[in-house]
């Protein structure tokens, strides 16, 4: 394996060329965001089967040699657990480099745990046993030093060998087909982009609210956000989300009573009272059709409910040990609270779960097939 570590435009030309014809590239990014609202890319890693860079952001003045190639179609490009990783892709380039295949969602086909981390995956499925040492590292320092260099080489380099194991595992047990969908998911840009007036639901303890409080909280979180993408800063240094709760909870309606709220920084009063004041006013008199609302609520469920819920699980389990993949990567109980309650997840009715046990869970909920004991064996049967 050729390591190199990128800092100039002719380096990368050349790594380029040297993986131009890859059918996949395995891909991983390194980033700060402690002080910023968005990502901070320090350094991006490639790697196919003979090649591995760590390309420097914060040094090179053109990286688009090495994204025209990220951007190809029939290039596969292999994360584990992308949702970070694509967050900075959309951000700079406003789109997501596709085809995707993630290793931790490929993972939980082939008997590993749901959500499986990295290192864990590489022990799994390599032996081979990672050093985590730099996982704290600042990578906005530089110059880069010898171990943070071969962390970073180290994270696609065994992203590719997991891949390629994972990969003859799909393909022995003709499950490759099962994860399309899913991936087509990872592959909607809009999926990484927060929208302002949908933060609401994000402010923690927003569930305590009702009503008109609600109206002022979404207000209010969609103002935070706003600035917050604008001035590219936490959230938090705008207002947090305790100073949120307790603004739509008390409404206030004058400077006086503003500054009365425990926790309001002092240079909000200053900057943005009038601001905070005016669109609380505009949320108390909006329309009560337009206030959002709490997702609806299970009621509680009743005993009949919970033992329903039991019988489910024991098929639940039952396909998972017939596939050999975990119970919990399959469906979560509460997914089966939804369902008795009359929903239809997306969690069990989507991807690859929606043909493993989406319509095995309706048939048992309809009564179109049963559980039985047989010999000391639990037997799914179809009327």
């Amino acid at each position: 394996m050729e390591k190199t570590l990128i800092e100039t435009t002719e380096q990368l030309t050349q790594f380029c060329e040297q993986i131009k014809h890859s059918s996949w590239l395995a891909i991983d990014t390194e980033f700060i965001r402690e002080k910023s609202y968005y990502p901070k890319l320090c350094l991006l890693q490639v790697a196919n089967e003979t090649h591995s860079a760590c390309i420097d952001p914060l040094v090179l003045d053109d990286t688009k040699p090495i994204m025209d190639l990220l951007f190809r179609q029939d290039i596969i490009k292999v994360f584990h657990a992308c949702q970070q990783d694509l967050e900075i892709f959309v951000h700079l380039y406003h789109d997501v480099p596709r085809p995707i295949f993630d290793t931790q969602i490929a993972g939980a086909l082939v008997g590993m745990g749901n959500q499986e981390g990295y290192a864990s995956a590489v022990k799994k499925l390599t032996g081979i046993q990672l050093d985590k040492s730099q996982t704290r590292t600042n990578w906005a320092q530089r110059p880069l030093d010898e171990k943070q260099v071969t962390y970073a080489h180290g994270d696609v380099i065994h992203l590719g060998e997991i891949y390629k194991i994972l990969l003859g595992k799909l393909n022995d047990l003709n499950r490759t087909e099962w994860l399309t969908e899913d991936f087509q998911q990872l592959e909607t840009a809009e999926h990484y982009i927060n929208r302002p007036e949908q933060m609401w639901v994000k402010v923690k303890g927003n569930q305590h609210l009702k009503g008109v409080q609600l109206a002022v909280l979404q207000a209010l979180a969609s103002w935070r956000e706003t600035r917050a993408q604008h001035k590219d800063i936490p959230r938090k240094w705008v207002i947090s989300d305790d100073v949120l709760l307790d603004l739509a909870r008390q409404m206030p309606s004058a400077h006086k009573n503003l500054s009365k709220i425990r926790g309001i920084n002092p240079k909000t009063l200053e900057k943005d009272a009038s601001t905070i004041l005016s669109l609380i006013n505009q949320a108390q008199e909006s329309p009560r059709e337009n206030w959002p609302q709490h997702k609806q609520r299970s009621k509680k469920l009743t005993i009949q409910q919970e033992a329903f819920i039991d019988i489910l699980m024991a098929l639940v389990r039952l396909k998972a040990e017939e596939h050999n993949i975990s119970a919990a990567s399959l469906a979560r109980r509460r997914d089966l609270e939804r369902l008795v309650s009359g929903e239809k997840p997306d969690d069990i009715f989507t991807g690859w779960k929606k043909s493993l046990i989406g319509q095995d869970l309706i048939n048992l909920v309809n009564g179109d097939s049963i559980i039985r004991i047989q010999n000391g064996q639990v037997k799914i049967d179809t009327q």
